[in-house]
């Protein structure tokens, strides 16, 4: 009976903004169209091709090279995993979302190769759930990451020495 109470702010605060997000990077995607007023051409802008021989490699470019940068990315964040935390749920927090941000770029690509190429629509609404969880996973990253400035291990706050460790010349200028 007040089911719409809990379903209403789900609905309208999480459910609509990532659908309209998700729609407005599907027509970031398919940008091919400059206007007649238009005065430059759009940010995102992707040309049709008709060649099937440039079509095949922006494919392959773009199946191949844009998950690897979103992996290695992701990887970046992984190097985190034997940091000290402060408490045992920051560290599983972070190790989670490095590793959700890690691996979801391979099912998102997956899902959107079925939906062009098989004409498969019914995946988008996976494709949706995939960026809420990548979403979500970035956002506690950013969260953590500033939480974890609160308690710093002692090693953070040595003074090191640099010169100890870079190149230099030591100039004496015997200036009147």
């Amino acid at each position: 009976m007040f089911r719409w109470f809990i379903y209403l702010p789900l609905r309208q605060f999480i459910y609509k903004p990532i659908r309209k997000l998700g729609k407005s990077f599907f027509d970031i995607i398919q940008t091919e169209v400059i206007p007649n007023n238009a005065r430059h051409a759009p940010t995102f802008y992707a040309p049709h091709f008709n060649d099937q021989k440039a079509i095949i490699t922006s494919l392959i470019l773009a199946s191949v090279f844009l998950p690897a940068f979103a992996i290695f990315f992701g990887g970046l964040h992984c190097i985190g995993w034997d940091f000290t935390y402060p408490t045992f749920t920051e560290r599983t927090l972070w190790r989670v979302a490095s590793l959700i941000i890690t691996g979801t770029p391979v099912p998102i690509f997956f899902i959107y190769a079925l939906i062009l190429y098989k004409n498969w629509p019914v995946f988008e609404h996976l494709i949706l759930v995939f960026l809420t969880v990548y979403l979500v996973a970035r956002f506690f990253l950013v969260v953590l990451a500033l939480v974890l400035l609160r308690k710093q291990p002692d090693r953070a706050f040595y003074a090191i020495d640099w010169s100890k460790f870079l190149p230099h010349h030591r100039w004496n200028l015997n200036l009147p």
